[in-house]
């Protein structure tokens, strides 16, 4: 493996929200300092790449190509000499090749938070290579039109449960911990969809046909925005070019902690975002393991990053202990409609 660029890590910009609370500072680590780490192009000589991303030189896996160290576990020497044996060898041809492959790619947020600004970091220093992908990643629109967008010249999927070995690969380090963006590089996957075109729209996204993390109370939260001009929709029933349409031209996006914040990348700057937040920490999963700061604060960093004003509310849950990725919450609908006034000026 060589290194053959690396761009430096930065302090991560850390403007307190616009309707900050004095008792929430530890929702957003008041006080604490954060870096951005060194962005890394990565260039590999004979490497086996499996279909989840794991790239292995000489038989020995390179650890940087894992998102998450807690998944280091499943790449023992016993898993992977299983894998070795069981999973297909699939031929890709003469390269050069790229690849932002990890085990979420296909998922909407990483695919737009992680592997996009990945892969034009990539392109950008070599434009001509073929790309990589999962088969999971085969006929998902956005992700199709993504591709289209960038101009990548070729792309190969590998099926699941597959490997190949590659003459040359380049591929990337991480943005940043997932909780993280650099800027520079969020701003360009904004540029790819956004037209700067006029930002005049209001949207409450529901999550009132999700399976888990809704808003008990929403029929009176949704009345209440309706007075304010807001208009409801439920990001499942858009098509990917319809979204980015509508959140390109929203000024101002209330809903609840979620993947539907994800379309903020769509939003031009200047416009203004408010999340519910549960406002308790939960435990992690089925861990013993509460939560922290860096379970939430996910789009609140994106919003600093694409220089989006990001406005939030505290909400209470029925499920106190459980984690902010499944449990319900009430919003205080009196509350919402003190916040609304700033909200909208």
């Amino acid at each position: 493996m060589k290194i053959i660029k690396e761009l430096t890590n930065y302090p991560l910009r850390r403007e307190l929200p616009a309707n900050y609370q004095n008792g929430d500072s530890k929702l957003f680590d008041v006080g604490e300092h954060f870096l951005i780490p060194p962005l890394k192009l990565l260039y590999f000589e004979r490497v086996r790449i499996f279909e989840d991303g794991s790239l292995f030189e000489n038989g020995k896996l390179i650890k940087e190509t894992i998102r998450d160290p807690g998944m280091l576990k499943i790449y023992s020497c016993f898993e992977m000499t299983k894998r070795n044996f069981l999973y297909k060898k699939i031929s890709l041809g003469d390269g050069p090749w790229i690849t932002v492959l990890d085990h979420w790619l296909a998922e909407y947020y990483h695919w737009f938070m992680e592997a996009v600004p990945r892969l034009i970091f990539l392109l950008e220093n070599n434009s001509g290579a073929k790309l990589i992908l999962s088969e999971r990643c085969r006929g998902v629109s956005y992700i199709e039109e993504t591709i289209k967008r960038l101009k990548v010249k070729e792309v190969n999927f590998l099926p699941r449960k597959s490997y190949a070995d590659v003459e040359t690969l380049m591929t990337s380090t991480y943005m940043g911990p997932s909780d993280f963006h650099r800027e520079e590089y969020l701003r360009r996957v904004r540029a790819l969809f956004n037209n700067d075109v006029h930002q005049d729209r209001k949207v409450y996204i529901s999550r009132g046909k999700a399976r888990y993390r809704k808003v008990v109370n929403e029929a009176d939260v949704i009345d209440l925005l309706k007075e304010f001009g807001f208009e409801i929709i439920y990001a499942e029933e858009l098509d990917f070019k319809k979204q980015v349409e509508l959140f390109s031209r929203t000024s101002h996006l209330i809903t609840n902690h979620g993947a539907g914040l994800s379309n903020i990348v769509f939003m031009g700057k200047g416009a203004r975002v408010m999340e519910f937040r549960k406002s308790s920490y939960g435990f992690y999963g089925d861990s013993k393991k509460r939560e922290t700061s860096k379970f939430y604060n996910t789009y609140y960093h994106m919003c600093l990053a694409l220089g989006l004003d990001y406005y939030y509310m505290s909400c209470d849950s029925p499920e106190p202990e459980q984690s902010c990725h499944y449990a319900d919450i009430t919003v205080n609908v009196e509350t919402l409609k003190d916040e609304l006034k700033n909200f909208m000026e």
